[in-house]
C-alpha cells in the first residue's frame, strides 16, 4: 500500500482555503479535482476532508447566529470597511460606508432650527448689548460688527418712545 503522508498533507492545505483562496491560486476547488489532482480517489479526499473536519472543529468560527450584537455589528462594518475600499465594488456601498459613520447626511434630514429675518437679528443684538451694559456685566462697543454697513442700525434707532427695544 502506498504511502499517502504527501498527499494528505496537500488535501487538508487545500481544505483550510476558501474556494475563492483556491481559484485565485489556482488550485482545485472541488474534492472531486483535489482527488484527481493528487492521483488518489474521490472516496479518500472525502475521508480525509472529514477527519480534517473533526480535528479543525474547535478552530472553526462561530456561526453567525452565535455571535453577540456587537461581534455582528463589528463584523458588518468590517465587512463594509472591505466593500466600500474596494476599487470594483459600487458607489452604493461607499455611501452606505460614509452614511452609517456619519460622514454622510441626507439634505432631507437637515432641517433649519431658526429663520430669522435681518431686522430681527438686529433687534436682538441691541437688546443684548443694553442688557450687558445695564447689568455691568461687560464693556460692549456701542457699534455692531455683526451686520454689514447697509443693514447696521445706529444708536437710538429702533427704539420706542420708553426707550425699549
Amino acid at each position: 500500500m502506498k504511502d499517502l503522508t504527501r498527499e494528505r498533507t496537500k488535501a487538508e492545505m487545500y481544505f483550510s482555503l476558501t474556494p475563492e483562496e483556491r481559484l485565485v491560486r489556482n488550485f482545485p476547488t472541488t474534492d472531486r479535482n483535489i482527488a484527481k489532482f493528487l492521483k488518489v480517489t474521490s472516496v479518500t479526499v472525502c475521508n480525509w476532508r472529514k477527519a480534517w473536519g473533526a480535528k479543525n472543529k474547535k478552530n472553526k468560527p462561530q456561526s453567525y447566529s452565535d455571535l453577540s450584537h456587537e461581534e455582528k455589528i463589528e463584523q458588518f462594518d468590517n465587512l463594509l470597511y472591505e466593500l466600500a475600499n474596494d476599487p470594483k465594488s459600487p458607489s452604493k456601498y461607499k455611501e452606505l460606508f460614509a452614511r452609517r459613520h456619519g460622514l454622510l447626511v441626507d439634505k432631507t434630514e437637515q432641517k433649519v432650527t431658526h429663520e430669522i429675518d435681518g431686522g430681527t437679528l438686529a433687534r436682538e443684538i441691541i437688546k443684548a448689548r443694553r442688557e450687558l451694559e445695564n447689568s455691568g456685566m461687560a464693556q460692549v462697543q456701542s457699534e455692531s460688527r455683526v451686520l454689514c454697513e447697509d443693514l447696521r442700525i445706529t444708536t437710538g434707532q429702533g427704539e420706542d418712545k420708553d426707550n425699549q427695544v
